[in-house]
């Protein structure tokens, strides 16, 4: 239950509405003598940027199009598991991100955020499906950690600031985690890439 809460958490901090989502056909079922919805979603707006958050109780797959609440591209962060085992943790989730400006597949017994960020000029190169990233904790204040599936080897960790600048390089990483310090970074929202052996992955996150 905490692993929800703190991603709920994530999109609606700070937020000056929140709209529940209508999702066409409002799919339901049968929990004991209670009918309860499939999908929920709720949509938040603070200081210029929509955020979304969608929870998917069933284990039904939705191709679910955002077109009608969220205009323009937007990205995305999905996070589902195994329902065999137990969730601890981001660590023993999978996790999806990417962008779209419709569609988006949501897998069951999963939570989906939701942002269309501000126009910066800046852009990540998107995160394939195939491929893990973590950062935590995010918000951060003093310290991020960075957790990825595929082992670093000699990768280049980079953070930028949303007009694209450079403002932190760590060489020559290994392994599978690194902690970077951020206490020198001003609030706000930031980027990191990996480049690891020709692959590369992307991700955010705020310091808070």
């Amino acid at each position: 239950m905490q692993l929800p809460m703190k991603l709920l958490y994530d999109v609606a901090r700070g937020s000056q509405t929140c709209q529940a989502m209508d999702f066409s056909g409002s799919p339901h079922m049968i929990y004991g003598s209670d009918t309860i919805p499939k999908l929920a979603g709720w949509k938040f707006f603070h200081s210029g940027v929509e955020r979304g958050f969608v929870c998917n109780f069933s284990a039904d797959t939705f191709d679910l199009s955002l077109s009608s609440v969220f205009s323009g591209n937007w990205q995305f962060e999905q996070y589902f598991a195994d329902t065999n085992f137990v969730v601890t943790g981001l660590s023993s989730v999978n996790k999806l991100s990417g962008n779209s400006a419709n569609n988006i597949l949501v897998n069951p017994f999963s939570i989906t955020q939701v942002t269309l960020p501000v126009t910066s000029g800046f852009s990540l190169p998107e995160l394939q499906a195939t491929d893990g990233l973590w950062m935590f904790p995010n918000p951060a204040r003093s310290q991020l950690t960075i957790r990825t599936m595929h082992t670093m080897n000699g990768a280049d960790v980079i953070v930028f600031n949303m007009k694209g600048q450079e403002v932190k390089r760590i060489s020559f990483v290994n392994g599978n985690q690194i902690r970077i310090p951020i206490d020198n970074l001003a609030s706000g929202t930031y980027g990191v890439t990996i480049t690891n052996v020709n692959k590369l992955v992307s991700g955010k996150f705020i310091v808070d």
